[in-house]
């Protein structure tokens, strides 16, 4: 999982896109609060008239879809994820404050966090708009 400033993107180890979610089409992230390893996205999209005609739904309407994630704090530790990192290209970067790679972190807290980011631009985006 990769987290850019307007998407989120899954990719698997021959560097496949298996997912992308636009920052406009995510409506919800969260933590699952008795064991923070675990988090979700919700997301919402149109239905296409192509997918509809094989569905009950109407054209054009509105769907949503959650998923689900889990952070593996086995992998924090540098020696226990240095072969996954290289499988997906994965650089490594040092937090100066833990010393731990942030690209696997403990908890989902870090990626959430990111995720927020999302929200934010897009609500800033929103925004100025608005005052214009």
């Amino acid at each position: 999982m990769s987290v850019f400033t307007e998407s989120i993107i899954l990719i698997n180890p021959q560097g496949v896109t298996l997912a992308e979610f636009s920052a406009d089409k995510i409506t919800f992230s969260g933590v699952y609060s008795d064991d923070k390893k675990f988090f979700g996205l919700v997301t919402n999209g149109r239905n296409s008239d192509e997918f509809s005609e094989n569905n009950q739904e109407e054209p054009g309407s509105v769907s949503s879809s959650c998923h689900v994630f889990m952070v593996d704090p086995k992998l924090t530790p540098h020696h226990q994820h240095l072969k996954r990192a290289k499988a997906f290209h994965i650089t490594c970067t040092s937090d100066p404050v833990t010393n731990k790679c942030k690209e696997f972190p403990e908890s989902a807290d870090c990626i959430l966090q990111a995720v927020v980011g999302l929200y934010r631009s897009k609500l800033d985006s929103v925004m100025k708009l608005c005052m214009v």
